[in-house]
Formats: C-alpha cells, sequence, structure tokens
C-alpha cells in the first residue's frame, strides 16, 4: 500500500472506530437507564398497592381486589427487575403474611423499604425509626409526649429496630 492511501484511510478508520465505540457504550447508557426506570416503576407500584389495600375497608371487596391485583401485577415485575436483595425481603414480607398487622411484620415491611432505598440513586441511609414514623406515624408511637410536638421520644426510638 501507498503511504497516501494510508494516511488518507487512517482518519476514516479511526472515525468509524469512534462512532462504533459512542453507539456501543450510549446504547448500553439507555438500556441500563431503561431497566432502572422499570425496576423503580415496579417497587412504588407495590408499595402504593400495600398502601391502598392498607387503606381500604374490608368490606369493600371491589377495591381490596383491584389491590390484590395490583400488587399481584408489581409482584411479578419486582421477579424479574428487582435486585436479588429486594426479592428476598419481599418473599420474606410474604411469608410472614403480606399484611401490615402484626410487629413481626412491620419490622419486615421496613426491612424491604430500606432494601428498596438501596437501589435509589443518591438515598442516603435513614434510621429505621425515621422510616417507621413516616410511613406508620403516631399509631407506632403511643405514648409521645407533648413537649416534643409529634416526636417520638429517645426510649421510643430505642425500640423500634
Amino acid at each position: 500500500m501507498n503511504e497516501p492511501l494510508l494516511l488518507a484511510l487512517l482518519p476514516l478508520g479511526g472515525v468509524l472506530l469512534g462512532a462504533s465505540v459512542q453507539y456501543f457504550f450510549s446504547r448500553s447508557a439507555e438500556s441500563q437507564k431503561q431497566y432502572r426506570l422499570l425496576r423503580s416503576a415496579a417497587y412504588s407500584d407495590y408499595l402504593r398497592a400495600v398502601a391502598k389495600l392498607a387503606c381500604t375497608a374490608a368490606k369493600d371487596r371491589t377495591k381490596q381486589m383491584e389491590g390484590f391485583a395490583e400488587a399481584a401485577d408489581a409482584k411479578a415485575r419486582i421477579a424479574i427487575y428487582g435486585a436479588a436483595g429486594v426479592i428476598n425481603k419481599l418473599a420474606a414480607f410474604e411469608k410472614v403474611g403480606a399484611t401490615i398487622n402484626s410487629e413481626v411484620a412491620i419490622k419486615t415491611f421496613l426491612e424491604l423499604c430500606e432494601e428498596m432505598r438501596k437501589e435509589s440513586p443518591g438515598a442516603g441511609k435513614v434510621a429505621d425509626s425515621e422510616v417507621r414514623w413516616v410511613l406508620f406515624g403516631p399509631a407506632q408511637y403511643p405514648k409521645l409526649e407533648s413537649a416534643q410536638q409529634g416526636a417520638p421520644s429517645d426510649a421510643q426510638k430505642a425500640t423500634a429496630f
């Protein structure tokens, strides 16, 4: 091969190689982004279904069935897109009945929520007692001190997970 032809083809080869690498990496990044969106949607849909079931009166069978169907759909998507830790915590919650009616079930549900938080970019560590307060409110802290304006006492924080 002559040298001028090689000098002309070398930049063209570099451009083609660069474009190919850029295409591969952008496609990979977009795929990961889509996967994270599907995972986050499954997590939030499941939590929404659990909240709906918790707020639905026992006599409203139609709303209960809708809630169960939404939870089943979200669980199926978690089984596909969820992280291993989330699937394990979801299984543990299912094993205790998947209802928030006992201290064990509440603890298991909070562990599931914490595992889901780990999957969220930028989600820092939050005390279990704070997540518990946000999700369940004062019903889980019956002996509130009025001076603390609704915040749990130190003794109550120590007994919460």
